[in-house]
């Protein structure tokens, strides 16, 4: 897609430059910002591979489970505290990280 339908589906901003309502902000319930940017990037890239969007819904059954009772909720539970690995490793490569100032850090 172009740039200019995809301003105009209002995906991740409206016409006016709001962030809200939009199909992002509609559909994004992921549990770190990694998956945020992730599902960002896939609703401005659509795939056009039809076998590769058909496994991915496999995939997707399969966390879902028979009656929504798969591994999706621990998942999502697990991957809460996760932190921004992608922001880490780039500030990392660009010499601009800083040490983590947690209270479990500064007991050592």
């Amino acid at each position: 897609m172009d740039a200019a339908t995809r301003r105009n589906l209002e995906i991740s901003e409206t016409l006016r430059g709001e962030s809200e309502p939009t199909l992002l902000s509609l559909l994004d319930t992921c549990a770190t910002t990694m998956g945020s940017r992730w599902l960002r990037h896939a609703l401005h890239h659509p795939l056009r591979d039809r076998t590769v969007v058909a496994a991915r819904l496999d995939a997707v059954a399969i966390l879902r489970g028979e009656s929504a009772q798969g591994p999706y909720r621990k998942l999502n539970e697990a991957l809460r505290p996760v932190s921004d690995v992608e922001r880490i490793t780039a500030r990392i490569a660009l010499r601009n990280a800083r040490r983590a100032t947690c209270p479990r850090c500064a007991k050592r």
